[in-house]
Formats: structure tokens, sequence, C-alpha cells
């Protein structure tokens, strides 16, 4: 999609297990060092997914290089999901992961 279009890349069954995450880092090349701002859906918003989180991205652009930036998600994500990430900015992403709970934690968040 060109600029101002959202752009949207899907992932189907990512499996968080029992204990989930709350915590997602993605590796972002931006094409320009303008801000931007990353949606983080769970199922495909064209279908009713549902906007878990807007991910705002700041870093200035270093041409080639992807640049990690997370940021803690309103909810533990559990289970299996099927999750897409879209922008209306011009990015590259290498990837994204999501950061098991500290041992102890589920217990301290009650699950």
């Amino acid at each position: 999609a060109g600029e101002g279009a959202e752009s949207l890349a899907g992932f189907s069954s990512v499996d968080f297990g029992p204990a989930g995450s709350d915590r997602i880092t993605l590796a972002v090349f931006p094409l320009d060092s303008e801000g931007r701002a990353f949606r983080l859906y769970d199922g495909d918003p064209r279908h009713g997914g549902r906007l878990i989180e807007t991910l705002r991205y700041s870093k200035p652009s270093v041409w080639e290089v992807y640049q990690e930036e997370s940021w803690n998600l309103p909810e533990r994500l559990t289970d299996v999901h099927s999750l897409f990430i879209g922008s209306d900015r011009i990015s590259h992403l290498k990837g994204f992961r999501f950061e098991k709970p500290a041992i102890g934690q589920n217990e301290k968040n009650g699950i």
C-alpha cells in the first residue's frame, strides 16, 4: 500500500501458551525519521479484528538498520491468536517477539 493507506502483515496460530505475554518488541527500519504508529490487532481488522494497542515509534531512521523498540500491552495475550500489524507509514519490519513473563509473575498477576 502507498503512503496513507494501511498496510497489514498477518500471522496465524501465534501460540502464547498459558502464561502468555504482555510485552512486544518490533525490529523496524523506517524509510524516514518521521514518527509513526503501528497498530496491533487480534484478528484481521478487515473482518472484525480487535485493536489491541497502537504502538508509537519515534526513533530516527538509520539507513538499512533495523532498530528494536518494545512496548507493554494493555493486556496479557494467552493461548493461540491470529495477529495483524498495520501501519499507514512505509516501514520495513524484520520481525517481532513477545517476552515471557518473569518467574513468579503469573501468581502476582492472578494468572
